[in-house]
Protein backbone atom coordinates (compact mmCIF):
# COMPACT_ATOMS: atom_id res chain seq x y z
CA UNK A 1 0.00 0.00 0.00
CA UNK A 2 2.98 2.21 1.21
CA UNK A 3 4.38 2.27 -2.45
CA UNK A 4 1.46 3.51 -4.12
CA UNK A 5 0.93 7.04 -4.94
CA UNK A 6 -1.12 8.91 -3.08
CA UNK A 7 -3.61 10.22 -6.20
CA UNK A 8 -3.81 6.06 -6.13
CA UNK A 9 -4.83 5.41 -2.80
CA UNK A 10 -7.46 8.75 -2.56
CA UNK A 11 -8.90 6.75 -6.28
CA UNK A 12 -8.62 3.56 -4.54
CA UNK A 13 -10.36 4.86 -1.20
CA UNK A 14 -13.47 6.24 -3.57
CA UNK A 15 -13.63 3.21 -5.71
CA UNK A 16 -13.82 1.08 -2.71
CA UNK A 17 -15.69 2.79 0.30
CA UNK A 18 -18.78 4.77 -2.51
CA UNK A 19 -20.50 1.07 -2.36
CA UNK A 20 -21.03 1.45 1.69
CA UNK A 21 -21.74 4.70 2.11
CA UNK A 22 -24.38 4.54 -0.52
CA UNK A 23 -26.17 1.69 1.38
CA UNK A 24 -27.03 4.24 3.91
CA UNK A 25 -29.45 6.86 2.79
CA UNK A 26 -27.93 10.80 3.52
CA UNK A 27 -29.39 13.44 5.83
CA UNK A 28 -30.27 16.93 4.43
CA UNK A 29 -31.45 19.62 6.09
CA UNK A 30 -34.72 21.13 4.45
CA UNK A 31 -33.44 25.00 1.98
CA UNK A 32 -33.94 27.53 4.79
CA UNK A 33 -34.27 25.48 7.70
CA UNK A 34 -30.36 26.04 9.79
CA UNK A 35 -27.91 28.71 9.32
CA UNK A 36 -25.64 25.99 7.99
CA UNK A 37 -24.93 24.78 4.50
CA UNK A 38 -22.20 22.86 2.30
CA UNK A 39 -21.72 24.43 -1.23
CA UNK A 40 -19.92 22.47 -3.75
CA UNK A 41 -19.56 23.74 -7.62
CA UNK A 42 -18.81 21.64 -9.72
CA UNK A 43 -20.27 21.49 -13.44
CA UNK A 44 -18.43 18.10 -14.64
CA UNK A 45 -19.65 14.51 -14.69
CA UNK A 46 -17.07 13.75 -11.79
CA UNK A 47 -16.60 10.48 -10.73
CA UNK A 48 -15.57 11.25 -7.06
CA UNK A 49 -18.88 13.32 -7.08
CA UNK A 50 -20.71 11.20 -5.07
CA UNK A 51 -18.63 9.85 -2.41
CA UNK A 52 -17.69 13.55 -1.50
CA UNK A 53 -21.25 14.46 -1.27
CA UNK A 54 -22.06 11.27 0.59
CA UNK A 55 -18.91 11.99 2.85
CA UNK A 56 -20.06 15.52 3.91
CA UNK A 57 -23.38 14.94 4.49
CA UNK A 58 -22.44 11.52 7.05
CA UNK A 59 -19.76 13.65 8.86
CA UNK A 60 -22.03 16.71 9.07
CA UNK A 61 -25.70 15.63 9.60
CA UNK A 62 -25.56 11.56 10.12
CA UNK A 63 -26.90 8.85 8.34
CA UNK A 64 -30.65 8.29 8.34
CA UNK A 65 -31.54 5.97 11.26
CA UNK A 66 -34.67 5.55 9.73
CA UNK A 67 -34.56 5.25 5.73
CA UNK A 68 -37.62 4.55 4.04
CA UNK A 69 -36.83 1.38 1.65
CA UNK A 70 -34.07 2.12 -0.28
CA UNK A 71 -35.26 3.25 -4.09
CA UNK A 72 -32.79 3.00 -7.03
CA UNK A 73 -31.32 6.45 -8.23
CA UNK A 74 -34.11 8.00 -10.56
CA UNK A 75 -31.74 8.91 -13.79
CA UNK A 76 -34.54 10.72 -15.52
CA UNK A 77 -35.12 13.09 -12.63
CA UNK A 78 -38.73 12.25 -11.86
CA UNK A 79 -39.63 13.18 -8.44
CA UNK A 80 -36.25 14.77 -7.39
CA UNK A 81 -38.08 17.41 -5.81
CA UNK A 82 -36.06 20.99 -5.70
CA UNK A 83 -33.43 19.77 -8.00
CA UNK A 84 -34.73 21.62 -11.20
CA UNK A 85 -32.79 23.77 -13.86
CA UNK A 86 -34.26 26.77 -13.74
CA UNK A 87 -30.21 28.89 -12.99
CA UNK A 88 -31.96 30.47 -9.83
CA UNK A 89 -34.30 28.03 -7.94
CA UNK A 90 -35.37 27.45 -4.52
CA UNK A 91 -31.94 27.88 -3.28
CA UNK A 92 -31.69 31.08 -4.58
CA UNK A 93 -34.49 31.92 -2.10
CA UNK A 94 -33.49 29.80 0.81
CA UNK A 95 -31.57 32.16 2.57
CA UNK A 96 -31.56 32.11 6.74
CA UNK A 97 -32.01 34.99 8.93
CA UNK A 98 -28.78 34.46 11.02
CA UNK A 99 -29.48 37.07 13.57
CA UNK A 100 -32.26 34.97 14.59
CA UNK A 101 -30.13 31.82 14.18
CA UNK A 102 -27.34 32.59 15.69
CA UNK A 103 -28.58 31.53 19.30
CA UNK A 104 -28.79 27.79 18.22
CA UNK A 105 -25.46 26.70 17.18
CA UNK A 106 -25.04 23.70 15.27
CA UNK A 107 -24.98 20.75 17.32
CA UNK A 108 -22.62 17.65 17.51
CA UNK A 109 -24.16 15.29 15.19
CA UNK A 110 -23.84 11.62 15.39
CA UNK A 111 -25.56 8.95 12.71
CA UNK A 112 -28.27 9.87 12.91
CA UNK A 113 -28.71 12.11 16.31
CA UNK A 114 -31.17 14.76 16.47
CA UNK A 115 -32.25 16.57 12.91
CA UNK A 116 -29.83 17.86 10.44
CA UNK A 117 -28.46 20.77 10.17
CA UNK A 118 -26.56 21.38 7.33
CA UNK A 119 -28.16 22.09 3.85
CA UNK A 120 -27.03 21.18 0.96
CA UNK A 121 -26.76 22.99 -2.27
CA UNK A 122 -24.93 21.96 -5.77
CA UNK A 123 -24.03 24.70 -8.29
CA UNK A 124 -24.01 22.34 -11.31
CA UNK A 125 -23.11 22.41 -15.09
CA UNK A 126 -25.39 21.82 -18.20
CA UNK A 127 -24.04 18.33 -18.27
CA UNK A 128 -23.71 16.64 -15.09
CA UNK A 129 -27.49 16.91 -13.90
CA UNK A 130 -28.79 13.17 -14.95
CA UNK A 131 -25.10 12.06 -13.18
CA UNK A 132 -26.14 13.71 -9.85
CA UNK A 133 -29.99 12.41 -10.45
CA UNK A 134 -28.62 8.97 -11.06
CA UNK A 135 -26.10 8.47 -8.16
CA UNK A 136 -28.81 9.23 -5.51
CA UNK A 137 -32.48 8.38 -4.93
CA UNK A 138 -35.05 10.84 -5.14
CA UNK A 139 -35.77 10.96 -1.48
CA UNK A 140 -32.13 11.71 -0.89
CA UNK A 141 -32.58 14.40 -3.00
CA UNK A 142 -35.81 16.24 -1.80
CA UNK A 143 -33.98 18.86 0.03
CA UNK A 144 -30.88 19.55 -2.11
CA UNK A 145 -31.03 22.70 -3.64
CA UNK A 146 -29.36 23.24 -6.68
CA UNK A 147 -28.51 25.95 -9.27
CA UNK A 148 -27.50 26.20 -12.80
CA UNK A 149 -23.92 27.65 -13.32
CA UNK A 150 -25.27 27.07 -17.36
CA UNK A 151 -21.92 25.83 -18.60
CA UNK A 152 -20.79 22.23 -18.84
CA UNK A 153 -17.46 23.32 -17.61
CA UNK A 154 -14.79 26.11 -15.05
CA UNK A 155 -11.37 27.05 -15.69
CA UNK A 156 -9.35 27.94 -12.91
CA UNK A 157 -9.41 31.65 -13.63
CA UNK A 158 -13.22 31.43 -14.57
CA UNK A 159 -13.62 29.41 -10.95
CA UNK A 160 -11.80 32.12 -8.84
CA UNK A 161 -13.93 35.04 -10.82
CA UNK A 162 -16.64 33.33 -9.72
CA UNK A 163 -16.55 32.82 -6.20
CA UNK A 164 -15.97 36.72 -5.80
CA UNK A 165 -19.38 37.19 -6.71
CA UNK A 166 -22.13 38.75 -5.70
CA UNK A 167 -24.48 36.46 -7.74
CA UNK A 168 -22.53 33.56 -6.37
CA UNK A 169 -22.61 34.58 -2.79
CA UNK A 170 -26.01 35.98 -2.57
CA UNK A 171 -27.14 32.46 -3.80
CA UNK A 172 -25.68 30.86 -0.96
CA UNK A 173 -28.51 29.35 1.34
CA UNK A 174 -27.10 30.11 4.56
CA UNK A 175 -24.69 32.29 6.78
CA UNK A 176 -22.37 29.66 7.43
CA UNK A 177 -20.69 28.22 4.28
CA UNK A 178 -18.62 25.21 3.81
CA UNK A 179 -17.06 25.11 0.50
CA UNK A 180 -15.93 21.78 -0.62
CA UNK A 181 -14.97 20.34 -4.03
CA UNK A 182 -14.60 16.99 -5.64
CA UNK A 183 -10.99 16.44 -4.18
CA UNK A 184 -11.99 16.85 -0.68
CA UNK A 185 -13.05 14.54 2.05
CA UNK A 186 -13.91 15.23 5.54
CA UNK A 187 -12.46 12.99 8.49
CA UNK A 188 -14.29 13.16 11.11
CA UNK A 189 -17.16 14.69 13.05
CA UNK A 190 -16.08 17.92 15.08
CA UNK A 191 -17.20 20.93 12.70
CA UNK A 192 -18.42 23.03 15.78
CA UNK A 193 -14.95 23.65 17.04
CA UNK A 194 -14.16 25.76 13.90
CA UNK A 195 -17.67 27.60 13.44
CA UNK A 196 -16.28 30.91 15.25
CA UNK A 197 -14.53 32.00 12.24
CA UNK A 198 -15.69 33.82 9.61
CA UNK A 199 -12.30 32.10 7.69
CA UNK A 200 -10.96 28.76 7.68
CA UNK A 201 -9.05 26.69 5.60
CA UNK A 202 -6.11 24.70 5.49
CA UNK A 203 -2.63 26.31 5.59
CA UNK A 204 -0.07 27.29 3.27
CA UNK A 205 3.32 26.37 2.55
CA UNK A 206 6.15 28.66 2.28
CA UNK A 207 6.97 27.08 -0.83
CA UNK A 208 3.74 27.80 -2.61
CA UNK A 209 3.84 29.99 -5.60
CA UNK A 210 0.82 32.58 -4.32
CA UNK A 211 2.92 33.27 -0.87
CA UNK A 212 5.63 34.36 -2.99
CA UNK A 213 6.63 37.92 -1.54
CA UNK A 214 3.83 37.39 1.03
CA UNK A 215 4.84 35.67 3.92
CA UNK A 216 1.94 36.40 6.12
CA UNK A 217 -0.03 34.10 4.24
CA UNK A 218 1.70 31.20 5.72
CA UNK A 219 0.67 32.38 8.81
CA UNK A 220 -2.88 31.85 8.55
CA UNK A 221 -5.53 28.94 7.23
CA UNK A 222 -6.39 30.37 3.81
CA UNK A 223 -7.05 27.65 1.25
CA UNK A 224 -10.47 27.93 -0.08
CA UNK A 225 -10.87 24.84 -1.94
CA UNK A 226 -12.31 23.15 1.70
CA UNK A 227 -13.24 26.14 3.71
CA UNK A 228 -15.73 27.06 6.18
CA UNK A 229 -16.70 31.08 5.83
CA UNK A 230 -18.86 33.67 6.42
CA UNK A 231 -21.68 35.03 3.93
CA UNK A 232 -22.11 38.42 5.36
CA UNK A 233 -18.08 38.58 5.96
CA UNK A 234 -17.87 37.44 2.38
CA UNK A 235 -19.90 39.76 0.95
CA UNK A 236 -18.38 43.24 2.97
CA UNK A 237 -15.42 42.17 1.37
CA UNK A 238 -16.73 41.83 -2.48
CA UNK A 239 -18.23 44.67 -1.48
CA UNK A 240 -15.57 46.33 -0.01
CA UNK A 241 -12.27 46.04 -2.46
CA UNK A 242 -13.71 44.29 -5.17
CA UNK A 243 -12.01 41.72 -6.98
CA UNK A 244 -9.02 41.58 -9.27
CA UNK A 245 -8.99 39.00 -12.40
CA UNK A 246 -6.45 36.68 -12.36
CA UNK A 247 -6.03 36.44 -7.91
CA UNK A 248 -6.24 33.84 -6.32
CA UNK A 249 -10.03 33.86 -4.54
CA UNK A 250 -9.25 32.30 -1.49
CA UNK A 251 -5.81 35.03 -1.09
CA UNK A 252 -8.32 37.33 -1.82
CA UNK A 253 -10.23 36.65 1.23
CA UNK A 254 -7.56 36.29 3.88
CA UNK A 255 -6.50 39.38 2.71
CA UNK A 256 -9.53 41.10 2.82
CA UNK A 257 -10.88 39.34 5.98
CA UNK A 258 -9.41 40.98 8.53
CA UNK A 259 -10.01 44.87 6.70
CA UNK A 260 -13.74 44.29 6.78
CA UNK A 261 -13.47 43.09 10.54
CA UNK A 262 -13.81 39.25 10.03
CA UNK A 263 -12.31 36.52 12.45
CA UNK A 264 -9.59 34.63 10.30
CA UNK A 265 -8.30 31.61 11.58
CA UNK A 266 -4.05 31.18 12.10
CA UNK A 267 -1.77 28.49 10.83
CA UNK A 268 -2.44 26.15 13.95
CA UNK A 269 -6.44 26.14 13.68
CA UNK A 270 -5.99 25.97 10.26
CA UNK A 271 -4.08 22.42 10.44
CA UNK A 272 -6.92 21.78 12.91
CA UNK A 273 -9.36 21.96 10.68
CA UNK A 274 -8.25 20.95 7.01
CA UNK A 275 -4.74 19.40 5.02
CA UNK A 276 -3.38 20.52 2.01
CA UNK A 277 0.09 21.19 1.02
CA UNK A 278 0.91 21.06 5.05
CA UNK A 279 0.26 17.86 6.89
CA UNK A 280 -1.55 17.51 10.43
CA UNK A 281 -2.46 14.58 12.47
CA UNK A 282 -6.23 14.25 13.06
CA UNK A 283 -7.25 17.21 10.79
CA UNK A 284 -11.12 17.53 10.51
CA UNK A 285 -10.73 16.95 6.91
CA UNK A 286 -8.28 17.63 3.49
CA UNK A 287 -8.08 19.37 0.12
CA UNK A 288 -6.09 17.85 -2.86
CA UNK A 289 -3.85 16.50 -0.21
CA UNK A 290 -2.97 13.89 -2.81
CA UNK A 291 -0.60 16.63 -4.56
CA UNK A 292 1.13 17.39 -1.81
CA UNK A 293 1.55 14.60 0.92
CA UNK A 294 3.74 11.39 0.93
CA UNK A 295 1.60 7.84 0.41
CA UNK A 296 2.32 7.64 4.06
CA UNK A 297 0.52 10.30 5.15
CA UNK A 298 -2.68 10.19 2.27
CA UNK A 299 -3.01 6.20 3.84
CA UNK A 300 -3.09 7.79 7.42
CA UNK A 301 -5.51 10.24 6.48
CA UNK A 302 -7.91 7.71 4.30
CA UNK A 303 -7.68 5.27 7.38
CA UNK A 304 -9.03 7.70 9.51
CA UNK A 305 -11.90 8.05 7.37
CA UNK A 306 -12.21 4.34 7.04
CA UNK A 307 -12.66 4.07 10.75
CA UNK A 308 -14.89 6.80 10.88
CA UNK A 309 -17.32 5.10 8.42
CA UNK A 310 -17.21 1.65 10.62
CA UNK A 311 -17.84 3.67 13.61
CA UNK A 312 -20.95 5.67 11.66
CA UNK A 313 -22.52 2.38 10.50
CA UNK A 314 -22.15 0.46 14.03
CA UNK A 315 -23.92 2.97 15.28
CA UNK A 316 -26.82 2.14 13.08
CA UNK A 317 -27.11 -1.74 13.93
Amino acid sequence: TICRTPKELFDCFIEKETPRLRAHPMRVAPPGSTRNVALLIEPRPHYTLEHVVRNAMLFLNGFDPHPNPRSEPDPTGTGTGRAEEEGTTAAATATVNSNAASTAPALATSAGSGSPEWQLQIFHGTANLEHIRAAFTAEELSNVSFVSLEVDNLSNLAHNELMCTHWLWSRAAAERVLIFQTDSLICRHGIEAFQRFDYIGAPWSVEDLWCAGKPWLTKVGGNGGFSLRSRETTLACIDAFGYMRGQCEDVFYVEAMPKVGGKLATREEGKAFSVESVFAEDPFGFHAAYKWVTSEQMASLLATISKAYDRAIVELT
